[in-house]
């Protein structure tokens, strides 16, 4: 268990990595998985102002064959050195080197806001923090304190929940409401009935369908195999134990077992490829768009802003034209009335469960979430 002295200890990010007025910080955040979202998101693109040319860089940075080689070169000496901690994982072993080429790109404001976005990215509500071994190895709660904080728990992740689902629904409900009859329509096609107004077609091609990529990638390998779909699918146990077979096979811990691909973003292309390719075997075309659609939807409903943004998904809805710019300021405009839902959702939760905490453990968890939410 982290020691609560090493936890406590003001931690410095390589001179100018300072930001005393964001509290502590843990261990088990590394700065190389951040990156990956910081290029992803265009929600922590906006918190830290990342401009089109950082980004560029950033991805640049992340495609440098050196850091995937280092990557690859702890990844193999994590494996085989059989540590469990979380904290000598590859990742973490080479924040050093990233945390020096990122001084490079991003200005010492941008720096100093990036803990903030680490912490929001690895607690991305406010009550998950009470649910982190990590944190809860800091609080060192009694087993008395704990149960009473589990009640507390238990009661406001419901609360949070509908609330959630409410300011989802209602974006998703105003931005359907703008689209053409006809568009609407093609959404139900596209990513099932996401609100009552929108109906599901089944008659249609399913490879005419313009889906992101990450479709036809490996994350729908991970989500075929959650019980959830397997249920809606009437997956049979035949298809259920390849599936498991082919999860087990994409897994990261493989890539020291093999000597095809010599860097993990050279594997990991592979496998992507592979992985789509295994599970259009095992899934017949109805499980396949059932999967596609669920991916695509929760992309709509997460961020509207992406697919109203490429070309192809426009084209494929038949929106007009001269409607397009509207339409994507309804959706900017949600979604900025979403996050600012969901910040105040976030903060209010978090205080509600840690003020319920003992005076220690109360200020140690407010400093280290210091300014997290605001």
């Amino acid at each position: 268990m982290l020691s609560v002295a090493a936890l406590l200890n003001v931690m410095t990010f390589l001179g100018i990595f300072v930001c005393q007025s964001t509290g502590e910080e843990l261990p088990s955040i590394n700065y190389w998985e951040i990156t990956l979202d910081l290029v992803r998101s265009v929600e922590m693109q906006a918190a830290i102002s990342i401009s089109p040319e950082q980004r560029k860089q950033l991805l640049a940075f992340r495609s440098r064959k050196d850091l995937g080689d280092l990557l690859h070169q702890k990844a193999v000496e994590f494996q085989e050195s059989g540590v469990t901690d979380v904290t000598h994982a590859p990742f973490h072993k080479m924040d050093g080197v990233v945390r020096n080429e990122l001084s490079k790109i991003l200005r010492v404001e941008q720096l100093n806001l990036f803990k903030l976005v680490k912490m929001r990215s690895k607690f991305a509500t406010g009550y998950s923090p009470f649910m982190d071994q990590e944190i809860l190895g800091v609080l060192k709660l009694s087993r008395m304190e704990s149960e009473k904080m589990k009640t507390v728990l238990e009661r406001a992740t419901t609360s949070y929940l509908r609330d959630l689902e409410k300011s989802l629904f209602l974006r998703t409900m105003e931005i359907a409401d703008a689209l053409p009859v006809e568009s609407q329509d093609l959404l139900g096609v596209y990513a099932g009935k996401l609100v009552p107004l929108i109906g599901v077609t089944s008659d249609v091609d399913f490879h005419s369908i313009p889906y992101p990529s990450f479709v036809k990638s490996i994350s729908t390998v991970s989500m075929v195999c959650t019980e959830q779909f397997q249920r809606e699918a009437g997956l049979s146990q035949e298809q259920i134990k390849q599936l498991n077979l082919l999860n087990s096979e994409c897994s990261l811990d493989n890539f020291s077992k093999q000597n095809k691909h010599k860097t993990i973003t050279e594997y990991w292309q592979y496998m992507n490829g592979y992985a789509y390719t295994e599970v259009k075997k095992i899934l017949n075309k109805e499980q396949l768009f059932l999967a596609a659609r669920i991916q695509a939807g929760g992309e709509f409903r997460m961020n509207p802003v992406a697919p109203l943004s490429r070309p192809e998904f426009l084209a494929f809805l038949r929106i007009p034209e001269a409607q397009i710019e509207a339409i994507r300021a309804v959706a900017k405009e949600e979604t900025v009335r979403h996050q600012s839902t969901i910040k105040e959702l976030n903060r209010d939760t978090f205080d509600q469960i840690a003020n319920t905490l003992p005076e220690t453990a109360r200020l140690k968890i407010f400093k280290l979430f210091e300014n997290v939410w605001k």
